[in-house]
């Protein structure tokens, strides 16, 4: 699926912390990378580094060796005789390099085996080294960062919409937070990124249908299929920002359409 969406530009949410996506081409892992994977090792450290001075002495409560458990449980020794060696202010750092190297190693098998499957789609997966992590993670599942202008390039309009509909459905578009307008997109698209280039002959266009049958107070709907939402002829943009905010926030999502409970088909 990786070399799928790096080849035909069509966004697959595979939404995975940056040590993948670092990993995956061949660049430098850090310490806060550790962080978004593993919180409670990383929050240790932090403690370990700011008790520096206490380490390794005597009759102080501070007492670790060179040893680290992985993601299965087990203790891991760092180096030789980790396990009799203390951690001390002048090695503090060495120890939390062999840390973050040991959590690195676990996956590697894991890694090989993706750049593998990568191969079958991409001939030569090493030029992956040439491309930034993020450039390559906004290739394969999309843009985190939603822009306005970008959506509305792709827009058409269809029904009884006039003007003031579009410019209002746009004010409140830009009143969204990021994560409100990927909760959008996931509503009217079934998918919460857009892609690098919305302008590929695959793009659907994404479709505002107004209709003045509807009652002014309903909920907006969406079909996912078309990329298309149909929206009531609202009386005020505050009316027309509360019903779209209730319907991306407590709609469900495409996978449970057929619960009739909300999502696609269902407002």
């Amino acid at each position: 699926m990786i070399g799928f969406s790096l080849r035909t530009k069509q966004p697959f949410p595979i939404d995975m912390a940056p040590i993948f996506w670092k990993q995956l081409t061949y660049q430098k892992i850090t310490f806060e990378d550790l962080e978004d994977f593993d919180i409670s090792t990383t929050a240790y450290i932090r403690e370990l580094r700011q008790k520096r001075d206490q380490l390794g002495k005597e009759g102080v409560d501070v007492v670790q060796n060179f040893t680290t458990k992985l993601s299965d449980g087990r203790d891991f020794t760092l180096c030789q005789n980790g396990e009799n060696r203390l951690v001390r202010a002048d090695n503090l750092e060495e120890y939390v390099k062999l840390v973050i190297q040991a959590r690195q190693r676990e996956s590697l098998q894991a890694l090989a085996e993706v750049r593998e499957g990568l191969k079958m789609v991409i001939n030569d997966v090493s030029l992956l080294m040439l491309v930034d992590w993020r450039n390559v993670e906004d290739r394969v599942s999309g843009l985190k960062e939603i822009e306005v202008d970008k959506l509305r390039s792709i827009t058409v309009y269809e029904g009884a919409y006039d003007m003031t509909t579009r410019d209002r459905f746009w004010q409140v578009f830009e009143e969204f937070t990021q994560e409100q307008r990927q909760k959008y997109l996931k509503f009217v698209w079934g998918r919460s990124r857009l892609p690098i280039d919305v302008n590929g002959p695959n793009m659907k266009k994404h479709t505002i249908k107004v209709f003045s049958s509807m009652a002014r107070d309903a909920l907006p709907k969406s079909h996912t299929c078309f990329f298309t939402l149909d929206l009531p002829q609202y009386e005020s943009k505050q009316i027309m920002f509360d019903k779209l905010l209730l319907a991306i926030e407590y709609c469900g999502n495409i996978d449970n359409d057929h619960q009739h409970v909300s999502g696609a088909e269902n407002f």
